[in-house]
């Protein structure tokens, strides 16, 4: 139970936290790094209608890809906001 109360304060905090302007960028580097396809990224703009719901989604499904999938994302979130890549790295622990 604690683990899993870990892990949605850090995702609430990432979805709370992360600008349009990175999530954007990152779900446009997730396709070109080939971790998401276009019928992904598509889905998470296209179905979340708030920034925090999308930011939800693309973590749900980039962890469903496995680690390496999660740690590529990180390495790339570390490159634009620190910040938000340390709650990343928590959150992988967790």
């Amino acid at each position: 139970v604690a683990d899993l109360t870990l892990k949605n304060n850090l995702l609430i905090y990432f979805a709370d936290n992360v600008s349009e302007e990175v999530l954007n960028q990152l779900l446009y580097h997730l396709l070109e790094d080939g971790i998401l396809n276009d019928g992904e990224v598509q889905h998470i703009i296209q179905a979340n209608q708030t920034r925090a719901n999308k930011a939800r989604d693309l973590i749900r499904t980039v962890r469903m890809k496995g680690d390496e999938s999660s740690w590529r994302m990180i390495n790339w979130i570390k490159s634009r906001d620190p910040k938000l890549a340390d709650f990343f790295i928590l959150l992988n622990r967790a």
